[in-house]
C-alpha cells in the first residue's frame, strides 16, 4: 500500500487590505500629526514641497505655518521675530527664488518690513 499524498495547497502571500476596509487616512493615523511636524523640521524647502504633493493629508500638515517658520529661521539664519503678519512659506519661497530683496550674505538681514540683526 502506498502512502497517501496530502493535497498540496497553493502558497498564500500577504496582501494589503482592500481600500474599502481602510478608513480615510487610517494608515497615517498610526502616527500623530505632531510627529510628522517634528520630522518635517529636518527637511529642506524642496523636500517639504515634495512631501506636501504626495497626498492631501501631508499637504495639510506641511502647510502648517510652524513648519515653514522653522525652515525659514534655520535656512535664512535669522532670529525669531515673534508674531508676524506674513506667511512663512511665502517668505521662504521669496527668499530662495531670487524675487526678494534678501541677500544671503548681508550683515543686516532685511526681509520685507522686518529687519533682523
Amino acid at each position: 500500500m502506498g502512502k497517501r499524498l496530502r493535497k498540496a495547497r497553493a502558497m498564500c502571500c500577504c496582501v494589503s487590505p482592500r481600500s474599502s476596509y481602510l478608513t480615510p487616512h487610517s494608515i497615517f493615523n498610526w502616527y500623530e500629526e505632531d510627529v510628522w511636524t517634528e520630522i518635517a523640521k529636518f527637511l529642506d524647502g524642496r523636500s517639504l514641497v515634495m512631501l506636501a504633493a504626495t497626498c492631501k493629508w501631508f499637504n495639510r500638515i506641511m502647510l502648517d505655518d510652524s513648519v515653514w517658520k522653522y525652515a525659514c529661521l534655520r535656512d535664512l539664519q535669522v532670529p525669531d521675530p515673534g508674531k508676524v503678519v506674513f506667511k512663512w512659506n511665502k517668505l521662504y519661497a521669496a527668499a530662495f527664488d531670487g524675487s526678494h530683496t534678501y541677500m544671503f550674505r548681508q550683515q543686516e538681514k532685511h526681509i520685507g518690513n522686518c529687519t533682523f540683526f
